[in-house]
């Protein structure tokens, strides 16, 4: 039952929640060269995916006591599960009516090429079903990471709603992700205590048009806008802001849940890093 995997007993306990609201069954495919309008004969890689997901596996690496929550359903959940399982990655998910969605990844010739379903309808009463999940979970976490998109049914302004859960709760929320659904947690009274933006996104929250050169009017620019930060500037790796200050905490693009999986916060006003990714 992929409600329950290998949750924790129910107990006092602090712990990192990571919350995945359209997980995947990543399957990824490696050719020489893709040859297009003809047969190409594969040996697939297939992992639980999302982006919580990717976080979970980084912090278990690490050592931490780490539970995995979000929403399955049908045969690719339970599927899903296993997978979760066979990583001894402790979940406690919502299940839901519609089948968990299947990304495709086609490494090939030096190329990634990306074939992403939107996933399944989420209906108003599974989603009442897990904010109910999510205020029982964040209430024994220290912290949350919110990561990813947000499924069909869900109010952009949903991830705004959990952090208020999660804050009431006394844990501290890393968000991870893009368009509306971050605009709106940034606008929300109860904000996050790190958003993790890519150079693209920064632009649009600040109206800039900074590129990967601009790296000292970066740092200018979140001094003036004041809010804690962690971004990916392309090829010249990760930073993370508190305040105004800017850390080089990651080398390489596209390592975003890797960099919130090496950040833990140990108090209000102070950031520290429990691992190097």
């Amino acid at each position: 039952m992929f409600g329950v995997g290998h949750a924790a007993p129910e107990q006092e306990f602090n712990m990192i929640l990571t919350v995945t609201m359209n997980p995947s069954i990543d399957t990824r495919y490696q050719l020489d060269k893709l040859i297009i309008d003809d047969v190409n004969r594969v040996t697939p890689e297939k992992t639980a995916g999302g982006k919580g997901l990717n976080v979970s596996r980084v912090l278990l690496q690490l050592g931490d006591d780490v539970l995995a929550t979000g929403l399955l359903g049908g045969h690719m959940g339970a599927y899903m599960a296993e997978l979760m399982d066979a990583d001894g990655v402790k979940n406690d998910f919502v299940p839901i009516a519609g089948e968990t969605r299947i990304c495709l990844n086609i490494l090939h010739e030096g190329n990634q090429t990306e074939l992403l379903e939107s996933g399944p309808q989420i209906a108003p009463a599974e989603l009442e079903a897990f904010t109910a999940k999510f205020a029982e979970l964040a209430a024994k976490a220290d912290v949350v990471t919110l990561s990813g998109s947000l499924p069909r049914g869900v109010d952009a302004g949903y991830y705004a709603e959990l952090v208020k859960i999660a804050e009431e709760a006394g844990a501290k929320v890393l968000l991870d992700t893009s368009g509306a659904s971050l605009e709106a947690a940034l606008e929300s009274d109860a904000k996050p205590e790190l958003v993790k933006p890519n150079l693209t996104e920064i632009n649009g929250l600040l109206g800039t048009s900074f590129t990967t050169d601009d790296v000292d009017a970066l740092r200018e620019a979140f001094a003036a806008d004041g809010r804690p930060h962690a971004h990916e500037p392309g090829l010249l790796g990760c930073h993370m802001t508190d305040h105004g200050s800017v850390f080089t905490v990651l080398a390489g693009a596209n390592d975003g849940e890797c960099l919130l999986g090496g950040i833990f916060f140990h108090d209000h006003d102070q950031l520290a890093f429990i691992g190097d990714v």
